[in-house]
């Protein structure tokens, strides 16, 4: 009736179905391959069922709508790459605000180059879009990306050769002064109107080096209390698999004071293991609006978003990946070996590392320097061996 193949790292069904043969992808794993393969071989071969197949299984061909296009890669990611909804809707807005430009009916025959350069065009005349018309390459280049690879459901990506546009405006992410740290956590402290203590997550991100969607997304169970480590899951890792990080004590502290608040008002009982830990006012995961609070509190404490150096002209923009260098200085302050804080900041290189946190090792390097006495130095600075010189 059918069989099932490797090629690659997809597993391959191939089946006749009244005399028709179908061969497509089953997924990364064995099991997936076996489960689709008994249900194809189930299906009672009636017309009407085994149209109904057929139209399921035809591959995505270059006359089909880069909208039908966009609708399957969005189901694939949230099936089974582990995408998070925030990081769904920006691919697909970004694709919409594509097929705006080329027309929505637009085929896959109908994307190339050219096609491309008429968006940059019309985007370039609403303003300066440089890294928003990069960002949507990206995203085309990978659902089509998607589409060759997944059993060569089209031949060739239509935008390969299209390059990324320069950006004039270089920007990089400031790490907030300690009085401006101080300014930020004091104005998001609850008050009388606002009961939300927004410093809580704030302190979070700037003692535990954790990514947005890592923090929003931690759970009960990824706390490990007797080893003090923290469980990030593959699906939120960069390097997607699994991490375990240690956990400094402040971190750790403001999970202690969120468990027993849920204690003190479920009468001692514990949360599940799957609940997450740091919710909003409503009691739900944060989401996209927690980026809208911290914008908020940076208004509300007088702090300068974006500014550019005199020396070089870069915009140094002021987010919440800040509060995520903040944990980085403060392990090279203290000393911490470059390759275990390339470790608590889940850098893939170290390079990276001595490249974000070289002007702190500069610093150290100058303080360690200007300490050490010249030999023939009193206590004084005066240099004795050089003065008997002079004398001879």
């Amino acid at each position: 009736m059918g069989r099932i193949y490797k090629r690659g790292d997809t597993w391959i069904v191939d089946v006749w179905v009244r005399g028709k043969r179908i061969r497509r992808a089953a997924g990364k794993t064995k099991r997936e391959a076996d489960k689709r393969l008994e249900q194809l071989s189930a299906i009672k071969t009636t017309t009407k069922v085994l149209d109904v197949i057929l139209q399921a299984a035809q591959p995505v061909n270059r006359k089909m709508k880069v909208k039908d296009l966009l609708g399957k890669w969005l189901d694939d990611c949230r099936e089974h790459r582990g995408f998070t909804d925030p990081t769904l809707v920006n691919n697909k807005s970004l694709v919409e605000g594509f097929l705006k430009v080329v027309g929505e009916n637009a085929r896959v025959c109908d994307v190339s180059e050219a096609s491309f350069g008429a968006v940059v065009d019309a985007w370039k005349a609403r303003g300066p879009l440089t890294r928003r018309i990069n960002h949507c390459l990206v995203a085309c280049k990978a659902m089509f990306n998607w589409a060759v690879k997944k059993a060569k459901l089209i031949a060739l990506n239509p935008l390969a050769d299209v390059e990324r546009l320069d950006v004039d405006d270089v920007r990089e992410y400031r790490q907030l002064e300690p009085d401006e740290y101080s300014k930020l956590m004091e104005v998001s402290r609850p008050t009388g109107k606002r009961k939300y203590d927004y410093a809580r997550i704030w302190e979070a991100y700037a003692y535990s080096g954790l990514r947005k969607v890592q923090l929003v997304n931690l759970r009960q169970g990824d706390i490990d209390w007797r080893k003090h480590t923290i469980h990030i899951v593959k699906t939120n890792a960069k390097k997607k698999k699994d991490m375990y990080l240690g956990m400094h004590p402040v971190f750790e502290s403001i999970v202690r004071g969120i468990l027993d608040e849920y204690r003190a008002a479920h009468d001692g009982e514990n949360p599940d293991r799957n609940a997450h830990i740091f919710l909003n006012h409503a009691g739900r995961p944060w989401r996209n609006n927690l980026l809208t609070r911290f914008n908020t509190c940076l208004k509300n404490a007088e702090i300068v978003k974006e500014r550019k150096r005199e020396q070089d002209g870069v915009t140094e923009t002021v987010c919440i990946h800040s509060l995520r260098g903040h944990f980085g200085t403060m392990l090279m302050e203290n000393g911490v070996p470059s390759a275990i804080t390339k470790d608590a900041m889940q850098h893939a290189d170290i390079r990276t590392t001595e490249k974000h946190y070289a002007k702190i090792r500069a610093e150290r390097q100058a303080e360690a320097i200007s300490g050490l006495r010249i030999v023939g130095d009193d206590e004084h600075g005066t240099n004795r061996v050089q003065e008997k010189r002079k004398k001879a």
